[in-house]
């Protein structure tokens, strides 16, 4: 028997962006995604529910993000350099990046990202299959952002090569509209971060 769909979300389609991390052509604008259960709210790390995940490393872009064989591409970021044999990480974000509401992309907002992602570890129960993202994020010393070059630089407490598989791999948050949130944050569309999509309905129970 065929699994009821319990829940659908929307996803708005911004042409702004680069290019799409979902099959759909360039005249569509919205994107459905149907899901088995119901979904009240989305967790960015996603430690305790692997569909929420899924959703963001679909509808989420991150400096990096994680290809087959326990390897590593870039993905927001244009560039990459690794010193002090892992300890510290450099990328250079491109000048034509955008959230779906249209606001720059800037090396402030992945540091905030980032500061954001460490104050939920804590907050979060991570099984085994999603403890190296929270250990990666946990690894992070400091995290500075110079937008004049577009520049952030990631400072580790210990040397970590696969730290570009792990926590870098994170979606980018927008800042200004996680703070607009407040504690609503990630709760039904409260949700916004670097893509091409912006999730703009929530059905639960949708039949």
């Amino acid at each position: 028997m065929a699994r009821r769909i319990r829940n659908v979300l929307l996803l708005a389609v911004t042409l702004c962006c680069i290019s799409l991390p979902l099959q759909v052509s360039a005249e569509e604008s919205t994107v459905t995604l149907a899901i088995p259960y119901p979904v009240t709210h989305l967790e960015h790390l996603a430690l305790d529910e692997p569909i929420q995940r899924i959703i963001f490393e679909n509808i989420g872009i991150g400096l990096t993000k994680a290809t087959l064989g326990n390897g590593a591409e870039l993905h927001g970021a244009a560039g990459m350099q690794i010193l002090e044999g892992g300890r510290t990480w450099e990328f250079t974000l491109p000048e034509n990046l955008a959230f779906p509401s249209g606001q720059s992309l800037e090396a402030d907002e992945v540091a905030q990202s980032f500061s954001y992602y460490q104050s939920q570890i804590s907050k979060t129960s991570a099984p085994k299959t999603f403890a190296s993202i929270a250990n990666s994020l946990s690894n992070i010393d400091s995290v500075k952002g110079d937008s004049g070059s577009r520049l952030v630089r990631i400072h580790l407490r210990k040397a970590d090569l696969g730290f570009s598989r792990g926590a870098a791999t994170l979606p980018i948050i927008n800042s200004t509209i996680r703070k607009a949130f407040g504690s609503g944050y990630g709760y039904g569309t409260q949700v916004s971060v670097l893509g091409s999509y912006q999730i703009i309905k929530n059905d639960e129970e949708y039949g």
